[in-house]
């Protein structure tokens, strides 16, 4: 496995232990937050053990779905990845804190995790 691949599964690994931390100290925009980072790295570590050229500096995990598995293979709801992408914070604009402020409150917070946890999980055991 290249290094390039485990830094990016060791960055994936701390955002999925941050969403258990941030899930037990009920900081749930954060713990949405790191649900979409975590599947964000291990899809760029799949796009990065593939090819030679670094993963794309996006967020939109769909599309890093379709990279990392461009003849399919990952059996994973793309409108989860959908919900999951809408969950990236770029943490300077307020705007965005203030939905995800009020998107934690609508939703089963605890559930988005335990699918991500799921999914981590399958994605970390079919790249090793």
């Amino acid at each position: 496995m290249k290094k390039t691949t485990t830094d990016w599964i060791s960055l994936a690994k701390y955002d999925i232990d941050t969403v258990e931390a941030m899930l037990s100290a009920q900081r749930y925009i954060y713990v949405l937050f790191c649900c979409q980072q975590a599947i964000e790295k291990v899809l760029k570590a799949y796009i990065a053990e593939q090819g030679d050229e670094a993963p794309p500096l996006i967020h939109n995990l769909v599309r890093l779905r379709q990279l990392a598995f461009p003849s399919g293979g990952l059996t994973c709801d793309d409108d989860f990845l959908r919900e999951l992408s809408a969950y990236y914070i770029h943490s300077r604009y307020l705007a965005e804190m203030i939905y995800l402020t009020d998107v934690s409150k609508e939703i089963n917070v605890g559930f988005v995790a335990t699918k991500t946890r799921e999914l981590f999980q399958w994605l970390i055991e079919a790249l090793s």
